[in-house]
């Protein structure tokens, strides 16, 4: 194919992209230019970002639970009072003879205490006190009192001594704030990182632009002289089509370039914004270059730092201890209660006042 075939065949893509290309600029000359360092892009993250806002929130959320783990350990108190009376009248009795009526008034109190401790001891704390006044039929009042107190005490021996399921659940829920603690800390740790790599990547391709409009302008110019040598039939008109192809190919070029500077920019803006809808007409410009400072490393260093620091294997780590919990707990379940035949506890002590 010829190279008059070949341009006949993109000027229509040229045209378009020429097209598209006006409408950036036109777009561009509305929108708001923002000078942003590195270290700002981070801060403005840090802050706005919605995935680290949500984040933040789960550290909250899992020391209530683990506030609400502790709960079992509160002990239990009642209190009641009961006030009873009974009256009945006076008559004749079969042989026509006057009785006397009764009355009578009891009063019955009664409290206790209940709970368990952190070791697996259940104890229980009860008392109670009745006044019972009543007359017999000759009028006389025959008051009676009485009360008592008791203390039970129930230690598991095998079942539930090594750890139950509330010590189960506080030791989780323990896990669980350190866990969302890490996923916060993660979370900062991946927005910086992503922020950083979008950040050098807008300077990348703002650079990239910068040069193909220098070779644009280059062939551009190669055009121009091309076009005097075809007219003192220095050049052939073939190879002067040849420089106008390339001149468009850099012009296609220019227009990528343009594009990928709009991507990095939204992506950016992605980072950075809480509400997308500010940003839409903002135009963020880097105040930094990039600038390749060399460092050394130590690979053992650094793999002690990582495995030390990271917080997903520290989120590993928990998730293993959650699982050797569990199977503590379910292995303890598999030991005999410590009860009679008749279901009385054989592992406690009992005591009444």
């Amino acid at each position: 194919m010829s190279y008059e075939g070949r341009w006949d065949t993109m000027r229509p893509i040229v045209a378009m992209m020429a097209l598209l290309a006006f409408g950036t600029v036109t777009r561009a000359e509305e929108t708001n230019i923002l000078e942003l360092s590195l270290a700002e892009c981070i801060e403005i993250a840090l802050e706005h970002n919605l995935d680290i806002q949500i984040d933040r929130i789960r550290p909250e959320i899992a020391r209530y639970q683990l506030d609400l783990a502790y709960a079992p350990y509160d002990p239990l108190f009642d209190f009641s009072a009961i006030h009873s009376h009974e009256e009945s009248p006076g008559g004749l009795d079969e042989q026509n003879r006057p009785f006397v009526g009764s009355k009578t008034d009891q009063d019955a109190f009664r409290s206790g205490l209940r709970g368990i401790l952190p070791t697996g001891l259940s104890y229980s704390l009860s008392g109670d006190l009745s006044r019972r006044t009543g007359s017999d039929p000759f009028g006389n009042l025959t008051p009676i009192a009485g009360g008592d107190a008791g203390i039970t005490l129930r230690q598991p021996l095998l079942k539930n001594f090594w750890i139950d399921s509330t010590r189960l659940d506080i030791r989780l829920s323990k896990n669980r704030v350190k866990t969302s603690g890490l996923q916060l800390r993660l979370r900062v740790m991946e927005t910086i990182h992503a922020v950083e790599l979008t950040y050098y990547s807008l300077i990348l391709t703002r650079e990239n632009v910068k040069v193909q409009e220098q070779a644009l302008e280059l062939a551009d110019r190669l055009v121009a002289d091309n076009r005097k040598r075809v007219q003192v039939e220095a050049l052939a008109e073939l190879d002067a089509k040849q420089s106008q192809s390339q001149l468009e190919v850099r012009r296609s070029d220019l227009l990528a370039a343009q594009r990928n500077v709009l991507l990095q920019e939204n992506a950016l803006k992605s980072l950075l914004a809480g509400e997308y809808e500010a940003w839409k007409d903002t135009t963020i410009v880097p105040t930094e270059t990039l600038l390749a400072v060399p460092r050394d490393f130590d690979v053992e260093e650094s793999w002690e730092r990582g495995l030390a620091k990271r917080p997903d294997v520290q989120q590993a780590r928990l998730i293993v201890e959650d699982l050797g919990l569990i199977g503590k707990f379910n292995y303890n379940q598999l030991f005999p209660s410590g009860r009679n035949r008749r279901g009385g506890p054989t592992a406690g002590t009992t005591g009444c006042i």
